[in-house]
């Protein structure tokens, strides 16, 4: 790093040492931690799907899941997840196709600056830290269930980008005050220079209170709609990048009403897989 020469120091230095220096000053520092994709999470919030989710990473498209037909006029695709001893938890499968390039996909889900412009469910989404391939993020989502508290947690989030034609992701819980554990991955997949396959896969299980007894149906229908309103919201972005943030919250919420409804959402619930 450059030093600035104290007021008695009369020999300048040469102009290429100078030059050296700043130089220097604007690298990253080459030892930056590149975090594995098996990163083991805090103890005790190993979720039952993470071995799977990182064999998926590890033999895609082993896991790939092909997004509705055009003619179904759904634009994110949506399965639903039984996890065994675990009755309450929540599993969902997403796929969709975004047109618009692999680079401009990657450039929104790693814009986490804008996480809480885009993702308007929230109330807060703020980085924490970042480290290498690493980005620490804390989240808080209102819960609009009586008796239930604000869900808060942090999060590791890990980018993959070796190969530019399939980009991985992996996030896993650091902490929360109801979640047990959060466990996914979203896997970029070029398909030609203006189309991009999307796929996603969430578990998660939490504390739910008297909700888990009294509202299961509504933790799950909640939970589809928070989860399809993220990924519409990453597609409109990436194919509409000049909208603003409340045109993409108004287009988003369309999309919703227009794609789904009690009907079809309580057959997703009801047609539950396992992962």
């Amino acid at each position: 790093m450059l030093q600035k020469l104290s007021e008695d120091t009369r020999a300048p230095l040469a102009l290429s040492t100078l030059l050296l220096a700043l130089l220097l000053a604007t690298v990253p520092t080459a030892g930056a931690p590149r975090h594995a994709v098996d990163e083991n999470p805090p103890p005790g919030l190993n979720g039952p799907q993470r071995k799977g989710l990182i064999e998926a990473i590890a033999k895609w498209p082993s896991r790939l899941l092909p997004p509705s037909a055009p003619e179904s006029h759904v634009s994110v695709k949506l399965v639903a997840y039984n996890t065994p001893d675990h009755p309450h938890a929540i599993g969902v499968g997403q796929a969709m196709l975004v047109e618009a390039p692999i680079t401009e996909v990657k450039k929104v889900l790693e814009d986490f600056d804008h996480y809480k412009q885009l993702f308007f469910e929230f109330k807060d989404i703020h980085v924490v830290e970042r480290e290498g391939n690493r980005v620490t993020m804390f989240w808080e989502q209102p819960i609009p269930l009586p008796f239930v508290p604000n869900t808060t947690y942090t999060t590791y989030f890990y980018t993959f980008d070796s190969d530019p034609t399939h980009i991985f992701y992996r996030y896993q819980l650091k902490s929360s005050n109801t979640l047990k554990y959060s466990d996914g991955i979203m896997v970029l997949d070029r398909i030609d220079s203006k189309t991009t396959r999307y796929t996603e896969y969430d578990f998660f299980d939490a504390d739910w209170g008297i909700a888990a007894s009294l509202a299961p149906a509504r933790i799950w229908r909640d939970s589809l709609r928070d989860i399809f309103l993220t990924d519409i919201a990453i597609k409109l972005k990436a194919e509409h990048p000049d909208w603003s943030y409340d045109k993409i919250r108004q287009e988003c919420k369309k999309h919703w009403e227009d794609e789904y409804n009690d009907d079809s959402v309580g057959d997703i619930i009801n047609d539950k897989k396992v992962f």
